[in-house]
């Protein structure tokens, strides 16, 4: 069956909240001077806000251009409108207050508000970062790392992820933790990933709780803890992170940390699966060919690994060109198995350029031909 390598998670978060960095230079001392308008502001009391906010601004206070660009942001006390946000937003960051440098900075990476501009986003964000906000020196990290708006640089991205994760941010601790388990930017060590996983868990992050379960299962650099490992990649799976849910399945099946149960195992995997996760697709399609769980039913087996294949999964592509070679679950087509067997080929898999080979051998060459322009024209997703 398939198995997973540690989870990727996502270096940007979406704009989801205005307050989250609100919220972070609070807690950093990033705010300061008056606050009857924020206590109007806490207690929902918008109008007030809004008039107390509108005249020092005017008059060019940066924590009030800031409050006047959260509110029109989030539409709290006006309609909402990301142009006007933007605007006291750059007024206040121009001005050097951090939080409305990483509200700003979060617009021009999203093109909301503003045109998008990456360069001009990551030179808001490292200017917060520099005066000691979490969030941006995170994000300011993740540019780094995907070379965003600046040269792809994965050492100073590790050093900013770690400026980040030191103040307790835990999607900062979480990517840390990644970083470290996988060499990115830093000397591998998974003994070192450990505690930052670990303390970004402490936090219910569920990402690091999954890592920190597929270390605990793997062993490799750490002691192997597969109770440990499968109680973790259950608190992450019942959150809805596919990867736990397949990985929790998988421990289900052989036995790791948990008893055997082959239909706990499916109900874990069909989950991930129904959220388009590749690999969990194309295991569930190897429990319904195996009767493992489920009663043997080639027909969802088929269906299974074909959305597996169709997401450019070689060993599902394999699989299906094999189904499709027999006849099982599927009509019998010798075509579409060279098609599958040369698309999981190309990506490595050495079963099925033998397959590809013997097939080739086998069909005449008009048939070969449609079997390599139907190759060559595939892409991920399309059948």
């Amino acid at each position: 069956m398939t198995s997973r390598t540690l989870a990727s998670s996502p270096y940007l978060f979406a704009l989801r909240s205005w307050s989250v960095a609100l919220a972070t230079c609070l807690s950093t001392g990033c705010l300061s001077g008056p606050r009857s308008a924020w206590d109007a502001y806490d207690e929902g009391d918008y109008a007030t806000a809004l008039e107390q906010s509108s005249f020092l601004a005017q008059a060019g206070d940066p924590e009030a251009q800031f409050r006047m660009g959260l509110m029109f942001a989030d539409g709290k006390g006006v309609e909402p409108d990301l142009e006007q946000a933007a605007l006291w937003y750059r007024r206040s960051a121009e001005q050097g207050f951090a939080a409305a440098q990483v509200n700003l900075g979060l617009l021009l990476l999203e093109g909301r508000g503003v045109p998008r501009d990456d360069e001009r986003a990551a030179d808001w964000l490292g200017a917060a970062a520099e005066q000691g906000v979490a969030r941006a020196a995170f994000t300011l990290g993740s540019l780094l790392a995907q070379g965003r708006g600046l040269a792809r640089d994965p050492i100073e991205a590790a050093r900013w992820m770690h400026v980040a994760a030191e103040q307790g941010f835990a999607p900062a601790q979480a990517e840390l933790g990644l970083y470290l388990a996988q060499g990115f930017g830093v000397t591998e060590d998974a003994a070192a990933a450990v505690p930052w996983l670990e303390r970004a868990a402490e936090q219910e992050h569920t990402a690091a709780r999954i890592n920190l379960a597929l270390l605990l299962f793997q062993g490799e650099g750490i002691s192997q803890d597969a109770r440990r490992a499968a109680r973790l990649a259950r608190q992450a799976a019942e959150a809805g992170n596919a990867e736990a849910q397949e990985r929790l399945g998988l421990a289900y099946a052989r036995g790791e940390g948990v008893s055997v149960d082959s239909r706990v195992a499916v109900q874990w995997i069909r989950r991930a699966a129904e959220q388009g996760l590749a690999s969990a697709q194309a295991n569930l399609g190897l429990f319904y060919l195996r009767g493992e769980g489920v009663p043997a039913d080639t027909t969802k087996a088929a269906h299974w690994t074909r959305l597996a294949a169709e997401q450019g999964l070689a060993e599902a592509q394999r699989r299906l060109g094999q189904m499709a070679e027999l006849g099982r679950g599927l009509e019998r087509d010798l075509v579409a198995a060279l098609v599958w067997s040369t698309l999981a080929a190309e990506r490595g898999d050495a079963s099925a350029a033998a397959r590809r080979d013997a097939l080739a051998a086998e069909l005449s060459p008009a048939d070969v031909e449609r079997a390599r322009s139907r190759a060559a024209a595939w892409r991920p997703g399309r059948p």
